[in-house]
């Protein structure tokens, strides 16, 4: 047997009817606050403010300065004309070389120094 709930009007509802009820009412209530909150902050609202042109006169700003001139360059150093170059004198052969000197060779003749204990 399905659940019955007692109303105020002592009449029995199902409980199927009671939760379609109660979901019903709530609902309502939800969709009747937005309502009237809407409603109250429109009429609460302020109007807009008048759209005002204000305009603002400004100088313009001085120009900017000249740059300053540049210094004189100084000139190159002026390069003396270049003297002539005699010409070169023809190569003289050279003097045959001198004769091999031979060479110092130690002769098996020769004494020997020796060093010997004391």
């Amino acid at each position: 047997m399905p659940l019955v709930l007692m109303s105020s009007a002592a009449v029995p509802i199902p409980a199927d009817h009671s939760r379609w009820f109660l979901r019903t009412l709530l609902v309502s209530l939800l969709v009747h606050g937005l309502v009237l909150t809407t409603v109250r902050s429109c009429q609460k609202a302020p109007p807009p403010p008048a759209l005002t042109l204000s305009v603002e006169l400004r100088t313009p700003p001085p120009p900017p300065p000249p740059p300053p001139p540049e210094p004189p360059k100084p000139e190159p150093p002026k390069l003396e004309p270049r003297k002539p170059v005699a010409m070169p004198q023809p190569v003289r052969p050279l003097a045959p070389p001198p004769p091999p000197t031979p060479l110092l060779t130690a002769t098996p003749e020769a004494p020997q120094r020796v060093d010997q204990p004391v």
